[in-house]
C-alpha cells in the first residue's frame, strides 16, 4: 500500500487504491445480488461492472520491527503496547481515527462512547462463541406465502 498523503490545512486524507494491482489489500469483487458476499473479479481480464465492489483490507496497527509497513505510515513515531504485548505504532484505520479526533470530526467523548460499548459486550454474545451465528454464502429465493 503506498503511504498516505496527510493535507493538513484541508483536513484531507488521500490514499491511493490500486484497483488493478494483482496482489495487495485491495480486491474487486463482484456480487449479482445485492446481500451477496462477492466473487473475485480479474479487472485486467474482465475489466469492471456496475456489480462490481471494492473491498479493503484495512489494517488497524503495525509492529514497529516491521520497518517496511512502518515507513507506509504517516505517523511512524507512535508507540502503544498492542494485546499481543508487541511494540507497535498507528496504521491505517486506527491513524486516519487520530487524524478525525485531531480535526475535530470525532470527540473524545464519542471515542470513549465506542470503547465503553466495545468493553460492555459479553463474550457470550460474540460470533466466534456461538456456533449457530455463522457467516454463510446462500442464494435466497423470494417466496410469497399467503
Amino acid at each position: 500500500m503506498p503511504k498516505i498523503l496527510i493535507k493538513e490545512q484541508e483536513h484531507k486524507i488521500e490514499v491511493s487504491i490500486l484497483l488493478t494491482a494483482v496482489s495487495g489489500k485491495i480486491r474487486i469483487k463482484n456480487r449479482s445480488i445485492v446481500n451477496e458476499y462477492g466473487t473475485p473479479v480479474a479487472v485486467r481480464r474482465d475489466g469492471f461492472s456496475l456489480s462490481n465492489y471494492v473491498e479493503w483490507q484495512i489494517g488497524y496497527d503495525v509492529v514497529k520491527k516491521e520497518t517496511e509497513k512502518l515507513a507506509e505510515s504517516s505517523l511512524p513515531d507512535t508507540e502503544f503496547i498492542g494485546a499481543n504485548k508487541k511494540v507497535k505504532a498507528l496504521y491505517e484505520l486506527s491513524e486516519y481515527v487520530w487524524y478525525f479526533y485531531k480535526w475535530g470530526i470525532v470527540s473524545r467523548k464519542e471515542l470513549e462512547d465506542i470503547v465503553n460499548y466495545l468493553n460492555s459486550i459479553s463474550v457470550n454474545n460474540l460470533i466466534d462463541n456461538n456456533f449457530e451465528l455463522q457467516i454463510d454464502r446462500s442464494h435466497p429465493i423470494a417466496k410469497n406465502i399467503i
